[in-house]
């Protein structure tokens, strides 16, 4: 049992692997430790395990776990979804907001998951209107081919954030659920 710096437990002999979390890889070039080569130690799912009948009661017992559930079933598909998403933020000259709407649309990747939002920028007062910001949330991968694009259509200021969360209008998941439960329309109703 080892308490404080596990890097040095190599080389001390008291360990022959150790696993910690990395964010500059200063410490393991300090300590003469190596990455695994992928990164993963171990690939795992996750299981939602209930009672069908409690889900399926209608009482309020029944109600509380079908939104605990909803809840959790949700937020992992949103995540799921969102973890290889990110928010691309701009701003764009043009003489209105469908304006740069068709600008916008006359390039292929940004469209976005589901178009663009477009939102009038104030402007400081010594500069005349018509700049606005877009966002637009895409796949990693389509990350620098949209840059690109936007700089062909007059963006600037192009700043990507991650997205830790996508909610859809449905979870796939819950429905899913629901359906094979065959829980009552009136049951579900304030869910």
């Amino acid at each position: 049992n080892m308490d404080g710096a596990l890097e040095a437990a190599t080389q001390m002999g008291t360990a022959d692997l150790i696993v910690d979390l990395v964010s500059s890889g200063v410490t393991l070039r300090e300590n003469l430790l190596k990455e695994i080569a992928d990164g993963t130690i171990l690939d795992s799912t996750t299981q939602l395990v209930g009672n069908r009948a409690h889900l399926a009661e209608d009482s309020e017992f029944g109600e509380r776990l079908r939104t605990l559930t909803r809840e959790l079933l949700e937020r992992t598909e949103a995540h799921l979804l969102g973890r290889s998403m990110y928010n691309v933020i701009a701003n764009i000259r043009g003489s209105s907001m469908v304006d740069v709407g068709r600008k916008l649309g006359s390039q292929t990747d940004l469209r976005g998951v589901d178009g663009p939002t477009i939102s009038p920028v104030v402007p400081p007062a010594d500069f005349d209107s018509g700049m606005y910001a877009i966002s637009i949330v895409l796949p990693k991968k389509k990350i620098y081919s949209a840059v690109q694009q936007l700089r062909k259509v007059g963006g600037s200021g192009v700043t990507v954030l991650p997205v830790t969360y996508v909610f859809e209008e449905d979870s796939m998941r819950w429905l899913s659920l629901i359906e094979k439960l065959d829980v009552s329309s009136h049951q579900i109703k304030a869910l």
